[in-house]
């Protein structure tokens, strides 16, 4: 299973009562159909998924699966503490439809180096899906290396990687040494700010939060890196690096800010699962203002 080009890592709209809002959620992925995303990436962390009840994740996901409606594979978010939970939600996942499921590291108890690669291992081998393995130190605290993702890279049910680390020459030196190794094996960018860079190192694209707002914005920039225009990339990272700010304005929660965001483009609401916060008046006008910059409203 090789993609290329943008994933968004889409966001959960949610109802004032937090449940999920079915209507805004299709909403937000017609919007990334529309700005040809390649996939769906469903629960992700921008999407709350560890934070949801199974029930609602299950629902999510269906309704990713129903709205993608073949056009485009939709990847399930399974990350849990330990191999029986995460293999529940690979089930779940296949039931309903998805294409591939992705997974970091458990998190809660320390493991070794050996049990990180047996976990991986042991899902691959068990899922009825391809498995994408997902490396994101800041949230579950283990940090893959480059060897390891090597050592997982030939595993026939392991289609590829989700990269994240705070980084990027770790990154650029792991692509390095997958092409070099001619490996089938996709790597997609999960950090926007060097996205153009790892496209132009062989990176195979990015899963990306800010996709939600710009998706069309993303995919341009993944189109001029990957047919090499300097220029271009130079321009559209700025721009891209620019909006994906709107994480870290003060005053609110990285999901409450994107939350508001999408609000602002009459994509959802704004509700966030707690105690993730929502954004002040004065964090909601600069954020209002960096979409007025990028002419999103």
């Amino acid at each position: 299973m090789r993609l290329r080009g943008i994933i968004p890592a889409l966001a959960t709209p949610l109802t004032p009562d937090l449940e999920p809002d079915e209507a805004g959620f299709r909403r937000l992925v017609q919007y990334q159909l529309e700005g040809d995303v390649v996939g769906l990436f469903a629960c992700s962390s921008t999407g709350e998924g560890p934070m949801l009840a199974d029930e609602q994740w299950s629902r999510v996901l269906g309704w990713a699966i129903r709205e993608a409606n073949g056009q485009v594979p939709v990847l399930a978010h399974v990350t849990d503490v330990g191999v029986p939970r995460v293999l529940d939600r690979v089930r779940r996942a296949a039931d309903l439809g998805a294409d591939a499921v992705a997974a970091a590291a458990p998190y809660y108890y320390q493991h070794t180096d050996a049990e990180v690669l047996d976990f991986f291992v042991t899902i691959a081998d068990r899922s009825p899906l391809p498995l994408f393995v997902y490396n994101i130190p800041q949230r579950v605290k283990t940090a893959l290396t480059v060897e390891q993702l090597l050592e997982l890279a030939p595993h026939p049910n392991i289609a590829g990687m989700k990269d994240s680390p705070a980084n990027a020459v770790l990154h650029l030196e792991l692509l390095r040494r997958v092409r070099e190794r001619h490996l089938d094996f996709t790597v997609l960018n999960g950090t926007e700010a060097y996205l153009g860079a790892s496209v132009m190192m062989g990176g195979d694209g990015g899963l990306l939060g800010v996709a939600n707002l710009a998706p069309r914005l993303c995919v341009e920039l993944y189109e001029a890196a990957a047919r090499g225009d300097a220029a271009a990339v130079r321009e559209l990272q700025s721009r891209l690096s620019d909006l994906t700010g709107v994480f870290t304005i003060p005053g609110g929660s990285f999901a409450g800010n994107l939350k508001a965001a999408l609000e602002m483009l009459g994509l959802c609401g704004s509700t966030v699962l707690p105690p993730l916060s929502m954004p002040t008046d004065n964090t909601r006008a600069a954020i209002r203002a960096l979409l007025q910059r990028h002419s999103l409203l």
